[in-house]
């Protein structure tokens, strides 16, 4: 048994994932595969395009065998904290050798000597870094610009998407001493951000968000495998208009949630940085929509990703000094979001190697501390207001959909 990691959003699992799997496959000589994914809301501070077990069935109907949920706290976080959490669930399994990655160079060499400066960070790495963020530059960029000064051509890597997840996921790896092998996928078709869908069919997920948006569906047809086309179809026929949840349905529950928080709660909130709340309080008032309201906030030193992931902690309360407990935790939960035949094997396989709790059902498995319990519950709390959202394009709403659901499960 040789087993590969992938960690992923699958938002929604297209062509493209497909490749990387696959290549992935061959190139490491894996017999199993284990994806710890994002839960209803992704990194970009938005919710899923549809849900997590459907993202898993998607996953698992492709090759997967064996999802993990990775947890809200983490999903919604910046690319540091989002990789790091990855790696370290993945490392604590205790049977992942190898991690595959995406990269738009496919070449491992100058991600790993980026990922090993960043590790360290030498002083005058750090005073750099300290000046660009003072003169009002966004921490991507601050730390871009002065790793290329510090270390001419390294900076380079930083400018594209999945090779700053790629550094962020062997940079963690190094600081806590996995013995994981690192293996980069380069990326095929469309830029991460491409936005249109063009003549191929490997188009980037944006793009085809964008276009079930429109409510086009039909377009998105040749974008991905027909399994994933028919659970988004069976996905999309549940919901009465036909829509799906997306970040403008936020908006009236951010006016009332930053008018009514005053400014002592949004400086605790984490993501908040100083004298952010005021813009937050401003726009909350002025804006007539989400669109707007996000534009009167982010700015050169607030990017529009940091500013939505901070909206979303906002609605669901979550601290600085608690994703900062968090992130010190010694070792995380997993949570299962399906499996097949080779996935139940994987379980049998880390339930003897490693003292990570494996969570099937929230109701009768407990994190056996007080800590990732509180973890678990902003897990289920994200869910409940997923469904929410749900709600309000049209379904019916049902009891916590994380007490009442089993993971998916395929078999042959």
């Amino acid at each position: 048994m040789k087993v590969i990691g992938i960690i992923a959003e699958y938002n929604p699992f297209h062509f493209g994932h497909l490749h990387h799997l696959n290549q992935s496959k061959e190139l490491t000589g894996s017999t199993h595969s284990i994806a710890v994914m994002s839960g209803n809301f992704v990194q970009r501070g938005e919710p899923a395009i549809i849900d997590k077990w459907a993202r898993a069935e998607m996953a698992i109907k492709n090759g997967i065998d064996l999802v993990f949920e990775l947890p809200f706290v983490f999903a919604t976080s910046s690319a540091e904290y989002f990789g790091e959490a990855g790696v370290k669930l993945l490392d604590s399994l205790g049977i992942v050798e190898c991690v595959s990655y995406g990269s738009e160079t496919g070449s491992s060499e100058q991600i790993e000597k980026a990922a090993e400066f960043l590790a360290e960070e030498n002083e005058d790495f750090r005073i750099l870094l300290k000046k660009n963020l003072s003169e009002g530059l966004s921490f991507p960029f601050a730390r871009e610009k002065a790793l290329t000064k510090i270390a001419p051509g390294l900076g380079d890597v930083l400018n594209h998407s999945n090779n700053i997840l790629a550094v962020e996921y062997i940079k963690a790896a190094k600081r806590i001493g996995s013995k994981m092998d690192f293996v980069p996928i380069m990326r095929v078709g469309s830029n991460f951000n491409e936005s249109s869908l063009d003549n191929h069919s490997f188009c980037s997920a944006t793009a085809i968000r964008k276009e079930l948006y429109k409510g086009d569906s039909c377009n998105v047809n040749k974008t991905m495998p027909y399994e994933s086309f028919k659970i988004l179809m069976d996905s999309e026929s549940e919901s009465c208009n036909s829509s799906y949840p997306r970040k403008e349905d936020l908006f009236n529950c951010l006016q009332y949630k930053i008018r009514t928080a005053g400014n002592e709660k949004l400086a605790s909130i984490a993501g908040m940085r100083e004298g952010l709340e005021n813009r937050l309080m401003s726009a909350a008032y002025k804006s007539l929509d989400y669109t707007s309201f996000i534009k009167m906030v982010e700015s050169k030193r607030y990017p529009k990703s940091s500013v939505q992931r901070l909206l979303l902690h906002l609605l669901l309360d979550l601290k600085k000094s608690e994703l900062n407990e968090f992130r010190n935790a010694d070792s995380p939960y997993a949570r299962v979001l399906g499996f097949n035949d080779k996935g139940k094997q994987l379980l049998k396989e880390i339930k003897k190697k490693s003292d990570t709790m494996i969570i099937t059902n929230v109701n009768r498995q407990k994190p056996d501390t007080e800590l990732l319990q509180k973890m678990l519950e902003y897990d289920i709390k994200a869910t409940d207001f997923y469904m929410l959202l749900m709600m309000w394009k049209g379904c019916k709403l049902v009891e916590s959909q994380d007490r009442v659901r089993a993971p998916y499960i395929q078999w042959k």
